[in-house]
C-alpha cells in the first residue's frame, strides 16, 4: 500500500452495448471510454493509484494499458462472478495478477446487508477463493462503499488489515471507528472526470451513508 491518490474505476469500454460486470444494469454510471482512460493515464501517469472495481471483463484490457506503461493497477474482485458472462475468467485474473495487485470485492459483491452471519460468509467464501489461488487476503475492498459497525466486526474477525472504500476522505471512518484497519479512500471516476475534488457533490454522499449505516 502506498500514500498516492486512488482513482475509483469500474467499467472501461468503447461499445456502451458491452456485456461487462454491471455495466449494463447501471446504465453506464461509471463506464468510461478508453480514449478517456487513456487521457487520464496520459494526465496522472504512476502518480495515483488506479483502482477497478467488480471484476468484470473490460478490466482485462485496463491492464493491458497499465501493464504497457509499467504502472500497477489495483483490481478488486467479485469472486462469485470469475469465470460468469461479461466478467474476468481465472485465467485472466492469475495473469493480471503477475503485473498487478488482485484483491477482494466480496464473494456475491453485497451492497446494503447488515446481517453479520450472512456478510461474514459471504467475504470468507471470498476469501477462501482468493487464499486458493494464491492471491493476498487482508485487503478488501466495499461493495458499494457500504460500511457499518457490523461490517467492522466482520472484517476484524476475518483478519482485514486494508479497506478501500467510496469517499474521497477517511475524516468519518477516523472518527467513527477504532483504528485497528487502515482505510483507503478514492475518487470517483466518470467520462466527466478531469480533476480530484475532495469535496465534490458524490463524496458529500459517501459520507451522509457513512453516517447512516454507522449503528446497523
Amino acid at each position: 500500500m502506498n500514500n498516492k491518490p486512488n482513482l475509483m474505476f469500474h467499467e472501461i469500454l468503447n461499445d456502451s452495448s458491452s456485456k461487462s460486470g454491471w455495466h449494463n444494469e447501471s446504465q453506464g454510471k461509471y463506464t468510461i471510454s478508453k480514449s478517456k482512460f487513456i487521457e487520464i493515464i496520459n494526465k496522472f501517469g504512476d502518480s495515483i493509484n488506479y483502482t477497478f472495481d467488480d471484476g468484470g471483463c473490460s478490466n482485462f484490457e485496463a491492464s493491458l494499458e497499465l501493464k504497457r506503461r509499467n504502472i500497477k493497477g489495483i483490481f478488486f474482485i467479485s469472486t462469485f462472478f470469475v469465470n460468469k458472462i461479461g466478467f474476468l475468467n481465472i485465467n485472466q485474473v492469475k495473469e493480471m495478477s503477475k503485473n498487478h495487485y488482485i484483491f477482494s470485492h466480496g464473494h456475491n459483491h453485497l451492497m446494503n446487508n447488515f446481517n453479520f452471519n450472512e456478510l461474514k460468509l459471504d467475504w470468507a467464501e471470498s476469501l477462501k477463493f482468493m487464499k486458493l489461488h494464491g492471491f493476498e487476503t487482508s485487503t478488501i475492498c466495499l461493495p458499494g462503499g457500504t460500511f457499518s459497525k457490523t461490517h467492522f466486526k466482520v472484517f476484524t474477525s476475518l483478519g482485514i488489515k486494508n479497506i478501500y472504500h467510496s469517499a474521497s476522505t477517511n475524516i468519518l471512518l477516523r472518527l467513527l471507528f477504532p483504528k485497528r484497519i487502515i482505510y483507503y479512500p478514492r475518487y470517483i471516476v466518470d467520462d466527466k472526470f478531469n480533476n480530484m475534488i475532495k469535496l465534490n457533490y458524490v463524496s458529500v454522499k459517501s459520507h451522509i451513508k457513512q453516517l447512516i449505516n454507522y449503528n446497523k
